[in-house]
């Protein structure tokens, strides 16, 4: 096969892909909305992490996870004013080595066994998981000390099945918490590969072939092996909107009311559709990356102290991804150009 079958091919079957998409969003209850008149204060959170050190396997990381508290000012300077933020910053250490394993909480465990058996990515997924809990964490504490909000966590509202003592007593706890205080707790996708109304495309995809415009929303209908809290929706939160999110809402508010009030926070024109609090959180969250050199400069001056010389720090940097610092490489790069 040369490239023009393999694009008449393409051309072919995405042309029967699109003709089924049509043929299921005539079946798709699409609503419309209008903003609110009122509107509400929202607290944004989003987190990351980031590698530094990696020593004989066992590695160090540091995750930084953040709450932004926004109101929305209608009037002669409409737009978003930060009310309070919230950062927290903690190094972590991963390991497969058994003795310090079974010195670990049991979250820890079970995020290794579960990363074991299912042959992962043992060391990103751990500190994926840790930092998903601490971003959990953070929610938790948000939702017992704020009222009559929106509480918008970065991701949808779900839990993997190997965890669900510790992750769902706290997610239970925070639903609870919400209801007391009467916040909306809603988990913003950034990108979403689901296919809950049975297309051949994703959700997203399928629905940007929507002909209306404007502010729009659909109720899915996902299965899977997650566990999910509230219900799981699709909006366009501005008419401008560059695609459908995917947003899953816990509350006893219904649907029609809550996405009028969200829509205030997707008026930014720098990213018309997402939650502009969302965003910031975000930039803030990654900025654990930027602060990489930071944190190195730190563990050198404090190494010694510990019986760790600067040889072995030097040869155990990692890149934010992990991955050894490959400085005999390097060397060679330079000497051979």
């Amino acid at each position: 096969m040369n490239f023009a079958d393999a694009l008449e091919d393409i051309k072919r079957y995405s042309h029967l892909a699109h003709e089924k998409d049509q043929t299921t969003l005539k079946d798709v209850a699409i609503e419309e909305f209008k903003l609110a008149d009122e509107t509400r204060d929202l607290v944004a959170i989003d987190g990351s992490h980031s590698f530094i050190l990696d020593l004989a396997g066992i590695k160090l990381a540091v995750i930084r996870v953040c709450a932004l508290e926004y109101t929305f000012v209608v009037g002669t300077k409409t737009g978003f004013k930060l009310k309070n933020s919230s950062i927290v910053e903690r190094p972590i250490v991963i390991s497969a080595h058994e003795e310090f394993v079974e010195g670990q909480s049991e979250l820890y465990k079970s995020i290794f066994e579960h990363a074991r058996r299912s042959k992962l990515n043992t060391y990103s997924y751990m500190a994926n998981e840790l930092r998903r809990f601490e971003e959990y964490k953070l929610l938790n504490q948000v939702s017992g000390n704020t009222s009559g909000e929106l509480l918008a966590l970065d991701g949808a509202l779900t839990i993997p099945p190997p965890f669900l003592s510790e992750f769902s007593d706290m997610m239970e706890d925070t639903i609870q918490r919400c209801k007391d205080h009467e916040n909306v707790l809603i988990g913003v996708s950034k990108d979403s590969e689901t296919h809950a109304f049975g297309s051949p495309s994703t959700d997203e995809e399928l629905l940007l072939k929507v002909e209306k415009q404007g502010y729009l929303y659909v109720k899915a209908n996902l299965e899977g092996t997650y566990i999910r809290y509230g219900d799981v929706y699709f909006a366009r939160l501005h008419p401008m909107a560059m695609k459908w999110f995917r947003i899953d809402i816990e509350t006893k508010e219904r649907p029609e009311r809550v996405f009028p009030l969200l829509a205030h926070y997707a008026r930014s024109e720098l990213c018309p559709g997402y939650i502009y609090p969302l965003l910031e959180a975000h930039r803030l969250a990654v900025m654990v990356r930027r602060l990489h050199d930071i944190y190195e400069k730190s563990i050198i001056a404090l190494a010694p102290k510990y019986g760790i010389s600067l040889g072995e720090i030097l040869r155990g940097r990692t890149d934010i991804e992990g991955s050894k610092m490959r400085m005999f490489h390097e060397f060679l790069d330079r000497v051979s150009r």
